[in-house]
């Protein structure tokens, strides 16, 4: 899927996101995404003295920013995160997290 349609396959999703839970779209490949967070951690803006990792994950300019300094060519996916903790990323993809709450989405 291409980045457009991943965004606007996100956009169409987020209404049905769970209390805190948010998406970002981001590499598949898994020896891409530290590097790939570690941008979108550095363009984000800082909204305070204890950053969080939903803080600049959540933030989609700099993830869309972020996303454009990969490789070209870089398979990407629809992240779903579930909000449970502050320096780990509990995710999942829109099927699992629809199951998991319960959720039915077209």
């Amino acid at each position: 899927m291409n980045i457009e349609n991943l965004i606007e396959e996100q956009s169409k999703f987020e209404p049905y996101l769970k209390d805190t839970d948010y998406t970002f779209i981001g590499p598949v490949d898994q020896n891409l995404f530290e590097p790939f967070m570690k941008n979108a951690n550095l363009i984000a803006p800082i909204k305070g003295y204890s950053r969080k990792i939903k803080d600049f994950m959540s933030d989609k300019s700099a993830v869309s920013t972020a996303l454009a300094l990969l490789p070209i060519g870089t398979e990407l996916r629809i992240y779903v995160i579930i909000d449970k903790s502050e320096d780990i990323l509990f995710h999942s993809t829109i099927e699992e997290y629809c199951e998991r709450m319960k959720i039915t989405y077209p």
